[in-house]
């Protein structure tokens, strides 16, 4: 078996054959450097009207009829719930438990809509939280903790793909796992996941945050690893491992997947915090539906790896989602005196 992983060296590594291709490390081409890059920001008060501004944003193109609801108090279901979003072509809206939830005062936004998910159990978004929202046609997914969750979304999505093409297959003995307990990796990982499901004529893979323990996992054979060995460890049999030297390098390594994988070439980005998930979880639908790749960035400064990955790949439009705490304005500047 073959056995790739995608190391912090930028290289695809085909053990079984011990043989490394480096990615190439040649200098910028000079086309590139005269481009300017598009930068748009998009975001709210806090995490709650962030993920409002990203349902404006991708209602101006896609007037979705389903919406997908989850914490905005933790990561684990948001990320569940962020590729079922992708899935359906609809936003993720985060909520806040027992609480007014001010930012959707305006409740039109629930209103027609086929279906509205509701991603985790009572004690994280209760029965009245969502009452208080006036929704119809609500259908929650939750179990007893986070891998029981991912698992009732995954099984909504495959309930999406069998009404949409019967014939597609659906891998039983792989899938493609990510740290369950942290959120960046799996962040980009997202619509990563959505873009390589989306290829014609291949089956479904199922994609699940890991638990650690051998009995708690769903499969010893895995086809695609996001994070390190620290982070997830070592299945019996993997076909490829995205693993940085820190979470900003894999988020790279990640988006050179969309071309050396997928086949795929994308010209946006959408630059996200590094550091705190909270304007971050709402972003994954809109890098699902426009084709781009999520980066992780610090607060005050573009990360190299970022920065390199936006030269190299002649990259035209990058769209930060979140607020100044989140990525000030600094990186905007550089953004815009990149080349």
């Amino acid at each position: 078996m073959k056995k790739k992983i995608i190391s912090s060296l930028l290289s695809i590594a085909i053990l079984s054959c011990s043989t490394t291709i480096h990615a190439n490390e040649n200098k910028i081409d000079a086309i590139n450097k005269n481009v300017p890059i598009q930068v748009t920001r998009i975001d709210g008060s806090n995490r709650y009207e962030t993920s409002i501004k990203t349902k404006e944003h991708l209602d101006i193109t896609n007037k979705a009829k389903n919406i997908v609801i989850a914490s905005g108090e933790s990561f684990a279901d948001a990320l569940s719930g962020g590729l079922l979003a992708s899935e359906y072509n609809c936003s993720l809206v985060l909520i806040k438990n027992n609480s007014s939830n001010d930012h959707l005062k305006d409740k039109s936004i629930f209103q027609n809509m086929d279906k509205i998910f509701v991603i985790g159990g009572t004690s994280t978004i209760s029965d009245k939280t969502i009452q208080e929202l006036g929704t119809k046609n609500v259908k929650r997914l939750s179990g007893k903790t986070r891998f029981e969750t991912s698992y009732k979304v995954d099984d909504e999505i495959q309930n999406l793909i069998k009404i949409k093409n019967p014939d597609r297959g659906i891998y039983t003995d792989v899938i493609a796992v990510y740290d369950g307990y942290n959120f960046p990796d799996a962040l980009a990982a997202v619509p990563f996941m959505y873009m390589y499901n989306s290829r014609p004529n291949t089956n479904y893979l199922s994609f699940y945050p890991d638990n650690v323990s051998p009995e708690g996992r769903k499969t010893g054979a895995v086809t695609l690893v996001f994070g390190g060995k620290s982070s997830v460890p070592e299945y019996g049999y993997e076909e490829t491992r995205f693993a940085g030297k820190n979470r900003y390098e894999t988020a790279t390594l990640i988006a050179n997947g969309y071309k050396n994988i997928l086949g795929i070439d994308i010209n946006k980005v959408i630059l996200v915090s590094g550091e705190n998930y909270a304007d971050a979880l709402s972003s994954t639908p809109i890098a699902s539906m426009e084709n781009a790749a999520i980066l992780l960035s610090g607060s005050k400064k573009l990360n190299s790896y970022a920065k390199e990955f936006i030269l190299k790949n002649n990259i035209k439009d990058v769209i930060i989602v979140g607020g100044e705490n989140s990525i000030s304005n600094d990186v905007i500047k550089e953004l815009k005196d990149i080349r």
